[in-house]
C-alpha cells in the first residue's frame, strides 16, 4: 500500500452531513365529542443526532347523522354543514396545530307536515354524512420546541401532547327549525423529526459518488465501496455513542477478502465534496489531517476498531473537542483484478462527535 500522506494534493472539503427524519403516528379512535385525550409521543433520541426540526401533522375527520325539521308552515332551503373542530396542544395547553373538516349539505323543506320526526316533506335524516380534510401541518424549529421534544441521550422517553374534538356542525337558513347531529370524531397524528445524522455513510462506490477505477461499480444502492476482486462491495458502518465524556463508538467492516490486512484511519474532512477520489481500485474518501487508528486481520472477511478492552477511537484519534471526522478502511486486496495497486478501500463514513 502507498503511504497516506501520498495523498495530500488531492482536494478536501468538510464532510457532507445530509439531513434525516424519524417519524411516528398516534390515531385516536373516533367517539363522540367533546372529548379530550392525551398523546404520548416517543421524544427525539440525541444518539440519533442533532434535532433540526419537529413537523407535526393533524388529520380529523367525522362521520354520522344531521336531521332537521322545518317547524313553521312556510317551507325553506338549509344548509347543515357538518363539522368538528379537533386541536393538538403542547403539555402547557398552548397549541400547536388545528383542522376543521366539514361537509355541506342544502336540503329543500315544505312547511311543518305536523310530526317531528325528521322526515316527510318538512324534515330530512341524513345518514352517513362524512367529513375529512387533508392533515394540517405545521413545522417547529423554535430552539424551546426542539428542547421540548429532545429526551435524554440513550433514554428518550414519551412526551405527552393534548388533543380534543368538538362538534361545531350548524344548521343556516330562516326561522328556528329544530336540528340534531350525532358524531363520531377520530384523528391521526403524526410526529416527525428531522435531524442531521451523528453517524452516515459518504462517498459509496454504486455509481452515486466518482466513478471506480476500472469500472467495478457496486450494484445501484449500495453504501459500501467499489467492488473487490470477490465481487463485493466492502462496508463500513459505525456504532454506539460517539461521545467525547463517554465513547462506545465502534467501527464496522464487513464484505473484505477473507483474511485480509484492514487499516482503519481518521480524517478531518472529505474528498471531493464527499464523491472521492479513484485510488487503487477503490475511492478514497476520508482526507484533511489523517490519524491511523490501527491495522486488523480480517476473520471472515470482518473486522473492527477499537479492539474489546482497547482505547477508544476518540481516544487513539486525538479528538479533544466536538466535531465532525471521517472514517475509512484501506484494506489489501491482492488478487490481480483491477489496476496493479493490490488495494481497495470501503466507503466512508462521517461522524459528528458530541461532548
Amino acid at each position: 500500500m502507498r503511504p497516506l500522506h501520498a495523498l495530500a494534493a488531492l482536494t478536501l472539503v468538510a464532510a457532507p452531513l445530509a439531513a434525516a427524519e424519524t417519524c411516528t403516528q398516534v390515531a385516536l379512535s373516533p367517539q363522540a365529542p367533546n372529548w379530550t385525550r392525551p398523546v404520548l409521543v416517543e421524544r427525539f433520541d440525541p444518539l440519533l443526532g442533532t434535532l433540526t426540526g419537529v413537523r407535526i401533522e393533524l388529520a380529523g375527520s367525522v362521520d354520522g347523522l344531521a336531521r332537521i325539521e322545518q317547524l313553521t308552515t312556510s317551507g325553506a332551503s338549509y344548509t347543515l354543514q357538518f363539522q368538528a373542530f379537533f386541536e393538538l396542544r403542547r403539555p402547557d395547553a398552548t397549541a400547536l396545530v388545528s383542522t376543521q373538516p366539514s361537509q355541506g349539505h342544502v336540503v329543500d323543506l315544505t312547511g311543518f307536515d305536523g310530526v317531528l320526526d325528521f322526515a316527510g316533506t318538512s324534515g330530512r335524516t341524513l345518514p352517513s354524512s362524512a367529513a375529512t380534510t387533508p392533515p394540517e401541518t405545521v413545522l417547529l424549529s423554535d430552539p424551546a420546541d426542539l428542547a421540548l421534544f429532545t429526551g435524554a441521550t440513550g433514554s428518550a422517553g414519551t412526551l405527552t401532547l393534548g388533543a380534543s374534538a368538538f362538534g361545531a356542525s350548524t344548521a343556516t337558513g330562516p326561522g328556528n327549525p329544530a336540528t340534531s347531529f350525532e358524531m363520531q370524531a377520530g384523528a391521526d397524528v403524526r410526529v416527525c423529526y428531522e435531524f442531521t445524522p451523528r453517524i452516515q455513510p459518504f462517498c459509496s462506490g454504486d455509481g452515486s459518488a466518482a466513478a471506480c477505477p476500472c469500472g467495478n461499480q457496486a450494484p445501484a444502492g449500495s453504501q459500501g465501496g467499489c467492488l473487490n476482486s470477490l465481487g463485493l462491495s466492502a462496508l463500513l458502518a459505525g456504532d454506539g455513542d460517539p461521545s467525547l465524556s463517554g465513547d462506545t463508538f465502534v467501527l464496522q467492516a464487513s464484505a473484505l477478502p477473507q483474511t485480509a490486512s484492514a487499516l482503519y484511519f481518521q480524517g478531518t474532512s472529505a474528498t471531493n465534496g464527499g464523491t472521492g477520489s479513484a485510488f487503487g481500485d477503490g475511492l478514497r474518501c476520508a482526507g484533511g489531517s489523517v490519524v491511523r487508528l490501527g491495522t486488523r486481520i480480517s476473520v471472515g472477511g470482518a473486522s473492527s476498531c477499537p479492539s474489546p478492552g482497547g482505547a477508544s477511537i476518540s481516544q487513539v484519534g486525538g479528538i479533544s473537542s466536538p466535531g465532525v471526522r471521517t472514517y475509512q478502511v484501506w484494506y489489501r486486496n491482492s488478487a490481480g483484478f483491477c489496476t496493479p495497486a493490490a488495494f481497495n478501500l470501503t466507503n466512508g463514513v462521517s461522524v459528528s462527535w458530541r461532548p
